[in-house]
This record gives C-alpha cells, sequence and structure tokens, in this order.
C-alpha cells in the first residue's frame, strides 16, 4: 500500500484538479479528510505505485466457470457480505477483500460440522460455534436472514 498526501486550500482549483487526476489514474483503497484553518487534507491509501491505464484492467476471472456450483454459491455470498460491510464502512467492496481473495475463501471453508473439526485436535468445536453463529449471521443472503 502506498501514501499520498494533498493539501487544498479555498478556491484551490489546481489542487483539487492534481488531486482528481491522481484518483483517475490509481487503484485508490482510503480516503481520509481532514479540515482544519480553511484548508483540507487528504490523506489517499491506494495500491500500487503504477499508475492505472484507462482501458488496460487486468485479465478478467470468470469466477462461475472456475469454481464448481457449492464454491461459486459461497463466492457469491461473501461478495453480497463484502458489498454490505463496504457501504456500511464507506469503502470500496476491493479495499476490504478482492474477488480473488474471496475466491480463496470460498474454496477454503469447510462444508460442514465434519469437515470443520478434521485435523483439529479439540474436534474443532468451540471455533465451530463462534465461527458458525457469525457465518450465519453475517453471511447468509439476503433473502434467508
Amino acid at each position: 500500500m502506498q501514501i499520498q498526501i494533498f493539501r487544498v486550500g479555498a478556491n484551490d482549483s489546481a489542487g483539487v484538479e492534481e488531486m482528481n487526476r491522481f484518483l483517475r489514474g490509481h487503484r485508490v483503497l482510503s480516503v481520509d479528510r481532514h479540515f482544519e484553518n480553511g484548508v483540507w487534507y487528504f490523506c489517499v491509501c491506494h495500491q500500487s505505485s503504477e499508475p492505472v491505464v484507462p482501458g488496460q484492467a487486468g485479465a478478467k476471472v470468470d469466477y462461475r466457470a472456475d469454481l464448481d456450483t457449492a464454491t461459486f454459491a459461497m463466492f457469491s455470498r461473501l461478495r453480497e457480505a463484502r458489498k454490505l460491510l463496504a457501504e456500511k464502512e464507506g469503502l470500496p467492496p476491493y479495499a476490504l477483500f478482492t474477488n480473488e481473495q474471496l475466491a480463496e475463501v470460498a474454496r477454503r471453508l469447510p462444508r460442514s460440522l465434519g469437515a470443520s473439526t478434521r485435523g483439529s485436535r479439540r474436534g474443532g468445536l468451540p471455533g465451530w460455534r463462534v465461527g458458525s453463529t457469525w457465518c450465519h449471521e453475517s453471511w447468509q443472503p439476503a433473502g434467508q436472514r
């Protein structure tokens, strides 16, 4: 993650244009702002120092084709939960998790209580109770809450 600081005073159209040009050319993760003595200070966190060239995005991944049916269903629920959390936090969804990260989580999530307890010394039940409650409340599709 990289950080860029902008200072924009009142009627500073050049400063506003400089910041907007930067925002258009970079993958922004978050923006913090502070107003003091008639001046706005912006702290922009962005993904990399390499500018994004419009129309030259990375290769698109078709997760429906890449994942099996059950894993894709979980991936879709994770994306929905990410969207809700991002809206609540006022962040873009990709600032929380990328689609690639969500696909990996969906691939690794246990599909049943039995699967979650395999390889655990204590049987996995305490963690399962906490995790299943959180997952049930957080990751259920909107129609099933």
